[in-house]
């Protein structure tokens, strides 16, 4: 007795398509997001670079020299300061926020001039890899390391490098830069389920599709092995399929064929061992018992 497999065959099919498609929608996401992130920060870094470096050679420009401006003020002090003196341009985000009361600062103390996080950090060199200034665990004076120099990007005034900036750990990005984030996020999630879900719909129907010239292949082999060997199964496509149903055609025909003819050679055969039984009992002239 055969067992029809259509449904767990169906079912593989279906759990084939089911897992391609979740690790192409998987890979695509993965790398969209890599992809998007990296990008995101090499845009931020640009952006915080530019402005690291129009301050450090503003604040050179200024004083002389590093060292020279070191004696007069802190380079942080003089960013407060000209700031405070300078008005943002137009369509260019500032790193300056209002205080979180929204109430604005008093005249005439620029001192009190709220300075956000810029997006990076950097650890500034000399040309020689000397550290001029940067976050805690770099010491002022101390040599940077080979890693460290091989990273850092240049800083020129008037055409020559006064100095390296070298980017320290992650971003630091603001509410509206992680909102813009995670809305991409959010969208390549939903695209992800959306497309798990056609992908489930489109599973199915193909394992259907597939499947069901195997069923009905399976369905009459069982009807021959309960002895109707002529069977036709309908060729529904031009593939391998479509040749095997064209093959079980042509089986099933030639073998009805043949044991239709094999039951009239028996029949002929059964026919005349009768006859020759009968002769052997009586004679064939008088039909007297022998």
């Amino acid at each position: 007795m055969l067992r029809t497999p259509s449904r767990s065959l169906r079912l593989k099919f279906t759990l084939a398509l089911l897992a391609t498609s979740a690790a192409a929608v998987a890979s695509v996401g993965g790398m969209a997001l890599w992809m998007m992130d990296r990008e995101f920060n090499r845009l931020v870094l640009e952006e915080a670079f530019e402005r690291f470096q129009g301050d450090v050679a503003r604040y050179i420009e200024t004083h002389g020299s590093w060292d020279t401006a070191q004696q007069i003020e802190s380079f942080r002090e003089f960013n407060r300061r000209t700031r405070a003196l300078q008005s943002p341009p137009k369509n260019v985000p500032s790193f300056r926020q209002p205080p979180a009361s929204g109430r604005r600062p008093p005249p005439g103390n620029p001192a009190r001039v709220e300075v956000a996080k810029p997006p990076f950090h950097f650890l500034l060199l000399d040309p020689q890899g000397t550290v001029l200034m940067g976050p805690k665990g770099h010491q002022v004076g101390a040599k940077a390391e080979r890693s460290l120099q091989r990273k850092g990007m240049e800083i020129h005034v008037e055409g020559e490098m006064v100095a390296m900036a070298v980017p320290i750990d992650r971003p630091n990005l603001n509410d509206l830069d992680r909102a813009y984030l995670v809305a991409v996020r959010d969208s390549l999630i939903y695209g992800g389920l959306l497309a798990a879900g056609v992908t489930v719909t489109w599973g199915i129907w193909v394992g259907r599709r597939l499947t069901h010239p195997l069923t009905e292949l399976t369905a009459a082999i069982q009807a021959m092995t309960q002895g109707e060997l002529r069977q036709r199964v309908a060729v529904r496509a031009q593939d391998e399929l479509g040749t095997l149903t064209e093959s079980f055609n042509r089986m099933s025909f030639d073998l009805a064929d043949a044991y239709e003819e094999l039951e009239v050679s028996n029949c002929t055969i059964r026919e005349q061992a009768d006859r020759l039984r009968e002769l052997t009992v009586r004679d064939e002239l008088t039909q007297l018992y022998n």
